[in-house]
């Protein structure tokens, strides 16, 4: 059987355990050092990584913002010009209905006249004399 150790140390034991120590101690504290410079540099990469990673997402967003002003004034525009075609196709429509009654009335007008052939000498003439006067002379000078 192994005879248990003895709590009692020697001054050369104590002076060897205690120098020992000491340079675990000093060596632990150089470890912990370099750890923290070694996660400071971990965290730069990381946040330089992060930036990086996020750049080409910046720049995307700005496109966007860009491509979504250049559809905006597009659509603007187009709504203008689409407002005025309508407003000339209103008024065009409106002058198609106007000379489409104008029309109609005319046919109703030359409907109404009873033929030449068919009509008393006095209706004739007095046709004539109202288109005579509906047409200005050639020959008279304006003064």
């Amino acid at each position: 059987m192994a005879r248990p150790q003895s709590k009692i140390m020697t001054l050369a034991e104590q002076k060897v355990a205690v120098s020992g120590l000491k340079e675990a101690q000093k060596k632990h504290a150089g470890d912990v050092k370099q750890l923290a410079v070694d996660s400071k540099a971990d965290l730069t990469a990381f946040d330089a990584a992060v930036k990086a990673a996020r750049a080409p997402l910046v720049e995307l967003e700005k496109q966007l913002a860009s491509a979504t002003k250049a559809r905006d004034k597009a659509v603007k525009e187009a709504t203008k010009v689409f407002g005025a075609a309508t407003a000339k196709n209103i008024k065009l429509n409106a002058a198609a209905d106007k000379g489409t009654a104008k029309l109609a009335g005319q046919l109703e007008a030359v409907q109404a006249v009873v033929p030449a052939a068919k009509a008393p000498a006095a209706v004739v003439a007095k046709a004539a004399i109202a288109k005579a006067a509906a047409k200005p002379a050639k020959d008279s000078v304006e003064a």
